[in-house]
């Protein structure tokens, strides 16, 4: 069984997406943790379907597997390079002991030999800033290994990308398919949403009445297709609600692609 542990913080009454954790034998510290156990649970996202090849945009999404002191927690990210995830803030907050990237549509069902352990993170310094409550929900996580065969990094939506309400979105993660159940992770999930609000450029809110992302979701990437080719614009942060049926809420990469430049060439190096 899993359960939610909700989000300390709260943004503007949003719930953050928090982290999924799953009632797991730890490893040693000195050894990689175990994968996260999904026996009967479904898969994530609110209303989704199950992704069933690694094509694209799939091919650049992973799942996080986090270590705590308390046990171990499922976010979602995509590849932003060879080495390198792109994931939210608060994914690996609290100091994790190990961060796993797990590369595969199943996360029970992936091979030991495709997963790799992640040697740094860095956050991006808005998420702590005591004036900026809730900006700057993202975070960069390295791993050396290289990339399995069949993932490429993601293409990343250019900053003059239109964001209007109405806009098709598509959502991915390997959270939960219901808030209110508290079940369903593990596997990876897609849905279509529609943009249903822009905040001052840094947030953009998508309509979760039908489809949404929920816990677990965390760090997952928002695509939007342009000239049939999907691009990453978003990452997910919040829901407005625990049972995750009302808003889905997720930063806005184009407020935040000087640092995710200058953040990703300063851990390449």
């Amino acid at each position: 069984m899993s359960r939610f542990i909700s989000a300390e913080r709260q943004i503007q009454g949003l719930k953050i997406l928090g982290l999924l954790f799953l009632t797991l034998q730890l490893t040693t510290a000195c050894g990689p943790p175990s994968y996260p156990r999904t026996d009967g649970f479904g898969a994530g996202i609110v209303h989704g379907k199950d992704v069933t090849k690694k094509e694209k945009p799939a091919k650049s999404v992973v799942a996080l597997v986090i270590q705590r002191e308390n046990g171990e927690a499922l976010c979602t990210g995509s590849l932003l390079a060879p080495d390198l995830v792109l994931t939210a803030a608060h994914c690996v907050d609290e100091d994790p002991i190990h961060v796993v990237i797990v590369f595969g549509l199943n996360v029970k069902a992936t091979p030991k030999e495709n997963a790799r352990i992640a040697d740094q993170f860095l956050q991006n310094p808005a998420w702590h800033h005591p004036t900026k409550k809730g900006e700057g929900d993202l975070a960069l996580v390295h791993f050396p290994g290289g990339l399995p065969a069949g993932y490429e990094p993601v293409q990343l939506a250019p900053k003059d990308t239109n964001l209007a309400v109405g806009t098709e979105v598509l959502l991915m993660g390997y959270g939960v398919t219901s808030g209110e159940t508290q079940q369903g992770a593990g596997v990876l999930r897609e849905a279509l949403s529609q943009v249903s609000e822009i905040r001052s450029g840094l947030e953009v809110v998508t309509d979760g009445h039908q489809r949404n992302v929920c816990f677990g979701d965390s760090g997952g990437p928002v695509f939007l297709q342009i000239n049939r080719q999907w691009v990453q614009w978003g990452v997910a942060s919040a829901v407005s609600n625990q049972a995750c049926n009302e808003n889905g809420i997720h930063t806005n990469l184009n407020g935040y692609k000087n640092w995710i430049q200058s953040t990703s060439l300063k851990m390449q190096k």
